[in-house]
């Protein structure tokens, strides 16, 4: 076993997948032992103990963990020299079929706030894709997106970051609070004046508009809330040892759906 890495680039497909099957604790776990060691090791009574203190959670909950990554094929077992391997990011790019290589640098001090950087990393990843999409669609002159009026600042509607995560809308407004309380986000309410007199409020929270909590208060003014102006800082990059594997499994899903 070697010493401890500095810092590991974290597929953010797999973090999404990570979220999408309830098994962040464990992936939490998989992360850590990454980052300690060469892709192999050996369990004793100490290193149960030692890393579950690390970890903070109790040694019972740390080898559920490892279990749980054995059953999912996340760490095979050696039965001959009773030693456990990691399984690397390229195989479960392709066990998975994953379609980006982007990366997240995650430092191994930061193992106590692991979900938070998660949900902050993934946030910054769909800003950056929804923007380009925003700016490709523009391109398109028939494309009635064009002269749609959107916010020029980086924003995500937690309610689109629900749905990729397969959580809850009080969930990722948790997570958001958590991730900027760390240091990872900033968040800033953005808020647009409406012309409806504050004597219809009730009226229109009822009847006028398709998301009526989106409607405010202040003072004699009825106010319209955007989605949060969102600075994440985090580091993304590409994990080049993933880039074919990604592009292969693009590739073969652009066949599989032109066959369809």
């Amino acid at each position: 076993m070697k010493g401890k890495n500095d810092y590991i680039l974290i597929p953010i497909a797999l973090m999404v997948y990570a979220f999408q099957k309830k098994i962040m604790n464990p992936f939490r776990t998989f992360i850590y032992l990454k980052t300690i060691c060469s892709g192999h090791f050996t369990i004793s009574p100490g290193f149960i103990r030692n890393h579950s203190s690390i970890l903070a959670i109790n040694p019972k909950t740390f080898r559920n963990h490892l279990n749980q990554l054995v059953s999912i094929g996340w760490i095979t077992i050696n039965g001959k020299r009773k030693s456990y391997r990691l399984i690397g990011f390229v195989q479960l790019a392709r066990r998975y079929e994953l379609q980006s290589a982007k990366g997240a640098i995650f430092y191994f001090t930061d193992i106590d706030r692991f979900k938070e950087f998660c949900v902050a990393a993934v946030t910054k990843y769909l800003i950056h894709w929804v923007r380009r999409g925003r700016f490709r669609s523009g391109l398109n002159r028939e494309s009635p997106s064009k002269n749609r009026k959107r916010p020029s600042y980086p924003n995500l509607p937690e309610r689109y970051l629900s749905k990729v995560l397969g959580l809850s809308k009080s969930t990722v407004s948790s997570y958001y609070h958590l991730a900027e309380e760390a240091n990872y986000m900033k968040i800033t309410p953005q808020f647009q004046e409406t012309l409806i007199p504050i004597s219809q409020f009730e009226m229109f929270k009822k009847h006028g508009y398709d998301n009526p909590d989106s409607l405010r208060k202040s003072w004699n003014t009825l106010l319209l809330q955007r989605p949060h102006k969102i600075h994440v800082d985090i580091f993304l990059r590409r994990k080049d040892n993933l880039r074919k594997t990604c592009l292969k499994n693009r590739e073969e899903k652009f066949r599989t759906y032109n066959r369809e």
